[in-house]
């Protein structure tokens, strides 16, 4: 009989951190030993279609407010109807949850720290990063700069904490250019696409990436800025667009699912985050065989090699970033072979084989007598 993993999430958000978390359980399903159920202890969202066309179980708790520990009671019968003996939370709040709960059914909790939550007073967040390291069996990082941070400024034994880096199916992402999606998002088939994937919120930083657009389009008059994703910042950045006067060069998709198509006509992929634990979106650029100019936040360094597969430029330095993107505009010999060695090193280091079976490991471990 498998041993039935319950991953715990606050919602089904197309996010890299839930996207991650869902693949996790995917991957699950296809293991020899591991059967996984899902609970989503706040709200659904778009990833639900993922884990049904999976047939993965997965229950919404539909919590409100941090007090509704009712709403937690169908999750006792899941655990005691399925054989599960490990609890996986993603994300500082079903990390405590995960945490708590694994006391309370005696069986142990890993906890998935992918970046820091922003939106959690730090009086809360130091209580719960407290209370997880207290309770939790293992503690899964996604990057080893989280790691250290995990430690000095947590407090966390570091004997606990071990460092997996998001991975990536990247089959899914060596596709042919979609002209045709090209041409109907009025892009001319000969002008290079400078892409951002991810959600319009502060902590990404677009209007970043919309500066660093005016100052490229001044000497190269023919490139297109593609923005993928849905966020809070949306009104704010068009505008921000209308008034550099660069609004026609300035694609605005909205969400999308298609990421693999999106990818596969642009040229350079970009991320300009304040902060980061390891980005889903690097891994996507990479998997595609894009160059990519990012920030240099969080775990990023350990994922882009600065000259190697891409630039590493200074967190709020639009005029550096438009500088790299124009230099991979004019050669597109080194566009070209970055992207190749990014693919390598997803394919050599930062595979979806590679990270489940360091998960595995782990699992292996907290679960031993």
């Amino acid at each position: 009989m498998k041993t039935g993993v319950l991953t715990l999430l606050d919602t089904l958000h197309l996010q890299g951190a839930e996207n991650v978390a869902v693949n996790i359980a995917i991957n699950l399903k296809n293991s020899e030993h591991y059967s996984p159920f899902v609970c989503i202890t706040r709200k659904g969202g778009i990833l639900e279609e993922k884990l049904q066309e999976h047939n993965i179980q997965y229950i919404i708790l539909e919590r409100n407010h941090f007090y509704e520990i009712h709403k937690f009671t169908p999750v006792s019968k899941l655990i005691k109807d399925n054989n599960i003996k490990l609890l996986h939370a993603h994300k500082i709040g079903s990390n405590l949850w995960a945490s708590l709960i694994s006391r309370y059914f005696q069986i142990p909790a890993i906890a998935h720290y992918h970046g820091y939550d922003y939106e959690i007073k730090k009086t809360t967040h130091i209580i719960a990063n407290k209370i997880i390291g207290i309770l939790s069996f293992e503690i899964v990082a996604v990057s080893e700069l989280l790691r250290q941070n995990l430690i000095k400024s947590e407090g966390i034994n570091p004997s606990k904490i071990t460092t997996i880096h998001n991975g990536i199916n990247y089959n899914q992402y060596q596709i042919k250019p979609k002209y045709k999606l090209k041409k109907c998002l009025g892009i001319k088939l000969n002008s290079p696409v400078v892409g951002i994937v991810g959600a319009l919120t502060e902590v990404k930083n677009h209007a970043l990436f919309i500066k660093s657009a005016r100052q490229i389009l001044n000497q190269y008059k023919n490139v297109y800025f593609l923005i993928a994703g849905k966020g809070p910042e949306r009104n704010y950045l068009q505008r921000l667009a209308v008034e550099l006067g660069i609004n026609d060069k300035c694609i605005f998709t909205g969400f999308r699912q298609d990421i693999p198509d999106i990818l596969s006509i642009i040229d350079i992929g970009v991320l300009t985050s304040h902060s980061e634990g390891l980005p889903l979106a690097l891994l996507e650029y990479m998997a595609s065989s894009k160059p990519v100019v990012t920030t240099d936040v969080g775990g990023v360094s350990e994922l882009v090699e600065d000259k190697i597969n891409g630039f590493l430029v200074p967190p709020g330095d639009y005029e550096t970033l438009a500088q790299k993107i124009g230099l991979l505009i004019e050669n597109t010999e080194l566009a070209h072979e970055m992207g190749l060695n990014g693919f390598n090193r997803i394919k050599e280091n930062f595979s979806e084989e590679i990270m489940m079976q360091k998960i595995q490991h782990i699992y292996k471990k907290v679960l031993s007598p």
